[in-house]
C-alpha cells in the first residue's frame, strides 16, 4: 500500500516588528523547506527536579525516536510567562553536549541533525542522538515541532 501523504512545503516566517523614533526598524525573514511530510507537534510539561528527554534522533523512525537522515526542522518553544529552561543537546557518543537557555516565551530553533562543541573545528561534527529539557524553579510547559522529509 502506497502512502497517501503528498509531501509539501514548510514555510517559516521569523518577523521582528519594531518602531522607533517613528522610524519602522522591523525585519522578516522566511524559509521555504521542502518535501516534508511528517510533522510532529506537541505540547509537554518539563519539571524542575531532573532533565526529561524530549527528542531522540536515530536512524530510524520508532516510538519517541524521530529519523536523523529526514530531519529538516524542528522548534522548541517556552511557553511559560515566568521561568526559564534548559536545552541539553547531546551526540550519538553522549561525549559532547550544549546547553541553552531558552527564556519565558522564546523559541529555539535547529535545522540539522549534527552539533559540534569543538572550539573552531568546523569538521568535528556529531549526530544529534537527544535533546533533553529541565525547568528552572517551576514546571514549565513547552511545544515541541518537528518537521522531516
Amino acid at each position: 500500500m502506497g502512502s497517501r501523504i503528498t509531501p509539501a512545503t514548510l514555510t517559516v516566517t521569523v518577523t521582528e516588528a519594531i518602531t522607533l523614533n517613528s522610524v519602522d526598524l522591523g525585519c522578516a525573514n522566511t524559509l521555504s523547506i521542502a518535501s516534508i511530510g511528517e510533522i510532529d507537534q506537541r505540547i509537554l510539561s518539563v519539571p524542575t527536579a531532573s532533565e526529561i528527554v524530549i527528542a531522540n534522533l536515530g536512524t530510524a523512525d520508532s516510538a519517541g525516536t524521530y529519523k536523523r537522515s529526514g530531519l529538516k526542522y524542528i522548534r522548541i518553544t517556552n511557553m511559560d510567562d515566568t521561568n526559564f529552561i534548559r536545552l541539553r543537546i547531546k551526540d550519538t557518543d553522549n561525549n559532547e553536549q550544549a546547553d541553552f537557555r531558552v527564556l519565558k516565551g522564546q523559541s529555539f530553533i535547529l535545522s540539522d541533525s549534527v552539533i559540534s562543541t569543538a572550539a573552531g573545528a568546523f569538521a568535528a561534527w556529531e549526530d544529534i542522538e537527544t535533546i533533553s529539557a529541565q525547568a528552572d524553579t517551576a514546571d514549565v510547559d513547552i511545544q515541541l515541532y518537528v518537521a522531516l522529509a
